[in-house]
């Protein structure tokens, strides 16, 4: 256990070698999984047993980070409550998207690995050096309308209660999130993210040309451009074509974007990189992954604010790079 407790995400195989050389016992791969996932729970908890300490998680939360949002959902049943949901939304994240960022946000999910599974849904922005800025996230159920819906009413309270704004949105087309987007209005943008358009569309449009002249029509920045290039794919491919004209333009193509936004983001690549960083918690007991996600992203604050204090330029590095190349 002391060395689990050392080295928690020591592999299986280094457990079976580790036994091997010092007890002179070798352990199938079944006996090392069996064995760690019992030491892990002594050490951190009982997976079940964290679900009991979740309102006192967030209490202590909201109590070490003032102003910020946790709201936890349960359903009733004879033997109590059953834990369904929890939404986090820090006050350092969500005042500063709101002051500093740009007004588009990226929303996307994750399936999570652990004993219970459910899905991490996330809200990430884009701050001012072109980076990732994460806003809020939730664990939930299952990707679906309600869950959905349930995520993106809290995450617009939390910023309209700082300054109500018009807020944008790109996504995948993930299930019952473009309804919950709808009906927010139609002064809410919703776009879509063209590389996974594409992703959907190769496997009936497959070859390189074709890619190009999709990525041709969706960074057209004018209309004749986008013409021109949808043009080229009618004559090359009529029935792609076809497919191309049923997505209207303003989610997909530059030049149909609303300008208050300030931004021609055509992937959600913002969120696959925060996904990407808490990779390792997704396996993790429910309160030890909601507060890795809240080390993170607070480490995270604390070390770009340090870097950005040393620099000594007018614009932010990253800008001043793209700037220097044109």
């Amino acid at each position: 256990m002391s060395l689990l407790m050392h080295s928690p995400d020591m592999r299986l195989k280094a457990l079976v070698a580790f036994a091997l050389e010092k007890w002179g016992f070798k352990l199938s791969m079944d006996q090392a999984y069996r064995a760690k996932v019992k030491a892990m729970e002594k050490i951190k908890g009982s997976t079940r047993d964290q679900y009991k300490h979740l309102r006192s998680y967030a209490t202590e939360l909201l109590d070490k980070n003032k102003n910020s949002t946790v709201k936890i959902k349960c359903d009733l049943s004879p033997h109590g409550p059953i834990f369904e949901r929890i939404y986090v939304c820090l006050e350092a994240c969500k005042s500063a998207f709101v002051t500093t960022c740009r007004p588009l946000i990226e929303l996307d999910d994750c399936f999570l690995k652990g004993e219970f599974g459910g899905q991490l849904l996330t809200a990430v922005g884009k701050d001012g050096n072109n980076q990732m800025f994460p806003i809020a996230y939730a664990i939930v159920e299952s990707e679906n309308y309600s869950s959905w819906k349930w995520f993106v009413d809290l995450l617009i309270v939390d910023l309209d209660g700082i300054q109500e704004g018009c807020w944008a949105f790109i996504s995948y087309q993930q299930k019952g999130l473009v309804k919950v987007i709808k009906e927010l209005g139609e002064n809410v943008e919703h776009l879509l993210c063209v590389k996974h358009l594409y992703g959907n569309w190769k496997n009936k449009y497959p070859g390189a040309h074709m890619k190009e002249l999709m990525w041709m029509a969706g960074q057209a920045t004018t209309i004749p451009n986008w013409e021109k290039a949808m043009l080229q794919i009618k004559n090359y491919d009529e029935e792609a074509w076809k497919d191309l004209q049923k997505l209207n333009p303003a989610c997909w193509t530059r030049f149909a974007f609303k300008v208050n936004t300030k931004c021609d983001l055509q992937v959600n690549n913002m969120c696959e990189a925060f996904n990407n960083v808490i990779m390792g918690y997704r396996h993790k007991p429910i309160i030890t992954l909601l507060e890795g996600i809240r080390f993170y992203i607070s480490s995270r604050i604390v070390k770009l604010r340090t870097i950005l204090m040393r620099y000594e330029g007018s614009i932010c590095p990253k800008i001043q790079k793209i700037m220097e190349k044109k």
